[in-house]
């Protein structure tokens, strides 16, 4: 019983800060939400964008800075909904916005597809899939954490994490950095 009682409260919080932010989101400023982000496809469906992003968040594993090579690899290259630079400007707004990168990333995006309901979509696609992940996880944890399978598999999920954030790091910066004062303004930000 006090599992399915910290799910409530999960979901109610979940519910409690997503419309916060939704708020937030939908009623910013044109100054912030240029309208060349604005463009309300209506030809995309909902559930095209809510499985896009329920795929994204399916194997989201290490936090919102994780999210950008997976969204830029589904929403860029496989769907081409979107540009990378597109996809660069939103993360970067999100994570002036207050909650989590990854919703609010999300949230902009979807926004940009669909407008309110494409927000709401990639909103809830994205938080579905890790929901019931962590669901079942707490339900199962006190089983699993004796098998030492379960332990390797989770440490050899960081340095894939890692790896993936390089990555993409490095890519932004290819895109993103021009010339030697560039290089080096990256290079005395990083010391």
């Amino acid at each position: 019983m006090p599992i399915f009682a910290s799910c409530l409260y999960v979901i109610a919080t979940i519910v409690h800060y997503s419309a916060k932010r939704f708020v937030v989101v939908c009623n910013a400023p044109k100054s912030i939400l240029v309208n060349k982000y604005v463009r309300n496809n209506s030809t995309l469906s909902i559930l095209s964008i809510f499985l896009s992003f329920a795929k994204i968040g399916a194997v989201l594993i290490g936090g919102g800075y994780a999210m950008l090579p997976l969204l830029e690899d589904e929403i860029v290259r496989r769907k081409k909904w979107a540009t990378s630079e597109e996809i660069a400007d939103f993360f970067a707004l999100a994570q002036l916005l207050p909650g989590v990168i990854a919703i609010n990333t999300a949230m902009l995006t979807g926004n940009r597809l669909r407008g309110i309901w494409g927000n709401l979509a990639a909103s809830l696609g994205v938080v579905s899939v890790p929901f019931a992940l962590i669901g079942a996880y707490a339900v199962a944890y006190s089983q699993m954490h004796e098998y030492p399978v379960v332990m390797k598999v989770l440490q050899g999920v960081r340095p894939a994490v890692a790896g993936m954030m390089l990555a993409m790091g490095w890519n932004m910066s290819r895109k993103a950095v021009k010339g030697v004062w560039g290089t080096l303004s990256v290079l005395a930000a990083a010391a």
